[in-house]
């Protein structure tokens, strides 16, 4: 038989590996590879000490279906993590735990009746932007806009450029790939916008356990609008340094939470308990551990942004996560640079330093990540070598 789906060819992070491969064949030198957006650490000991102890428990909870279940008190105590027991605690507010935020970003819109013939409009924010919900949108039929981001305004969505005729609207803050976060001004004048056009709003949280300035959260501001339709969704993965626990939470406005949790009740049968009793316990007894983690990667953002602001223009001050984003230089190793794939390519095949391109609303970017150890001696040499060869003009 035919396959139902063209084939996918070579994408992005498959050509960026095999250039990366071929440098370091063809050299005999590992590449920088400030491409990787996964941090490069484990879990605290007590997060692993927990998840060890629960999977070795004859509690028979631990090894059921967690279904649309959990723990008990692990959504909660997530959600405490981000934005406190106050808001945490609210009855008029509902908890679903989900197997990492990737999955249910694509079930938005079936939560919001795509599934059901009702005409679903999803604006995002793709570009630059993290591409699930372009790419699900498609999927399941629905017209898609991007909410554009320009790097006059930070990143941040400008309400004259909202998408006409939206239902659903997904943000991703703090930001990945720039690094942009919230304040509660911002997300005021959204959910105002948001109620005014009877539109839900969602927001993808998972790198909100890695702030390094100011930061408030969609839940933060969203329990001022009574009558707002909402989600925000959390993770353990970053934060924990744990992206393969699949851990988190999806929190909001009771109706919204209880259509998406008739729609992945039939998709998945929940994450491993055991990884999210790690999680609840770093939580109770080791912030610390975390507090530990995300300090490494904001050492390391101020380590790798002294080491290019010299080569490169940075585009915005990267506040939350593991990325630092960065306009494309016009000319790199004598020869002009129009595109962020061209600039990456050369890079890589010229000095070995992988990163990830990127198409904004207003230009071409390259994304480079601090989940590689930037703080060694080495490491930081090898880098200054690099860009002194690369010749970059801004």
């Amino acid at each position: 038989m035919a396959r139902c789906l063209p084939a996918g060819g070579e994408n992005l992070f498959q050509r960026i590996k095999r250039v990366r491969n071929e440098y370091e064949k063809r050299t005999g030198k590992e590449a920088i590879n400030l491409s990787v957006g996964e941090p490069d650490g484990i879990p605290t000991v007590a997060t692993r000490a927990a998840a060890a102890t629960a999977c070795m428990s004859t509690d028979r909870r631990m090894h059921l279906y967690q279904d649309n279940g959990a723990p008990e008190g692990f959504a909660r105590a997530l959600v405490e993590y981000h934005v406190g027991p106050e808001i945490a605690g609210r009855p008029d507010l509902a908890f679903l735990p989900i197997p990492g935020i990737k999955p249910m970003i694509g079930l938005l819109p079936l939560a919001c009746g795509a599934n059901a013939g009702k005409t679903v409009v999803v604006a995002g924010m793709t570009k630059p932007g993290y591409p699930v919900i372009r790419t699900w949108s498609a999927y399941l039929g629905c017209a898609y806009h991007d909410w554009p981001l320009y790097a006059a305004n930070g990143f941040r969505p400008e309400l004259n450029d909202a998408p006409a005729g939206v239902t659903l609207a997904v943000f991703n803050y703090p930001n990945n790939p720039t690094g942009a976060t919230m304040s509660l001004d911002k997300w005021r004048e959204l959910c105002s916008w948001a109620k005014t056009h009877g539109v839900r709003l969602a927001n993808d949280a998972a790198y909100g356990g890695l702030v390094h300035g100011s930061h408030a959260h969609l839940s933060q501001v969203a329990v001022e609008f009574p009558e707002l339709e909402w989600i925000e969704l959390f993770s353990a993965s970053k934060s924990h340094n744990a992206t393969g626990w699949r851990v988190g939470v999806a929190f909001g406005t009771a109706d919204f939470v209880a259509d998406l949790t008739t729609i992945k009740g039939n998709t998945d049968s929940g994450f491993v308990a055991p990884m999210a009793t790690g999680v609840m316990r770093a939580i109770e007894v080791d912030r610390a551990g975390l507090e530990s983690i995300r300090a490494l990667y904001g050492q390391r953002i101020g380590i790798l942004v002294d080491l290019l602001s010299p080569h490169l223009e940075l585009a915005a001050a990267p506040e939350a996560g593991f990325f630092t984003f960065w306009r494309i230089p016009r000319e790199a190793f004598g020869h002009p640079v129009h595109t962020a794939d061209e600039f990456n390519a050369l890079m890589i095949e010229n000095c070995g330093i992988v990163g990830v391109p990127y198409t904004g609303s207003d230009g071409e970017y390259i994304r480079y990540a601090v989940c590689f150890p930037v703080e060694r001696e080495n490491i930081q040499a090898a880098i200054r070598s690099a860009l002194a060869s690369a010749a970059l003009k801004r």
